[in-house]
């Protein structure tokens, strides 16, 4: 059984985001996220850890969070949002000169949920500040969703006890 995440990947995930490079906050702010979403799929899929990994980890971003969400791990609205992180993290992949603009940070505010929109109001600050408040709004979206698996699954071992 996975755990929610420990401090030390809390602390990890905050130095991640404190970067001054906005290609360094972007990407490892995905990568964390897709890690929880590795999570989620892990302890959900009824399979050998081995073939769980080797899966998920084949898996495009795309179909990752969809099978999430298919799979009622992750709420539908999240998926516009990650898919727009997923399209910011490609622009980096493929364009060494990239550059966050506010577009990039409307877009994104533009596709979050109500919900995780109004509580990570990123529209004031910096583009950095903006952009760091809606990846962290969309890290906490999914290590919820780990937590809450983990109590489901802990809450259904415990009623034989």
């Amino acid at each position: 059984m996975q755990l929610p995440p420990s401090q030390a990947q809390i602390d990890q995930f905050i130095a991640d985001l404190g970067r001054d490079d906005l290609m360094a906050v972007v990407i490892r702010g995905h990568l964390h996220i897709e890690a929880g979403i590795h999570e989620l799929l892990a302890g959900k899929l009824a399979l050998p850890t081995e073939i769980i990994k080797e899966y998920i980890e084949s898996m495009r971003f795309d179909r990752k969070v969809k099978l999430a969400i298919d799979l009622a791990l992750l709420p539908g609205d999240s998926k516009p949002a990650l898919t727009e992180l997923h399209k910011l993290r490609n622009k980096f992949a493929h364009n060494l000169t990239y550059e966050v603009g506010q577009s990039d940070v409307d877009q994104l505010r533009k596709v979050m949920s109500p919900r995780l929109g109004q509580a990570v109001d990123p529209l004031k600050g910096s583009i950095r500040e903006q952009l760091v408040r809606c990846i962290a709004g969309l890290h906490v979206q999914v290590s919820e969703a780990v937590q809450q698996q983990v109590f489901r699954r802990i809450a259904t071992n415990s009623e034989g006890w």
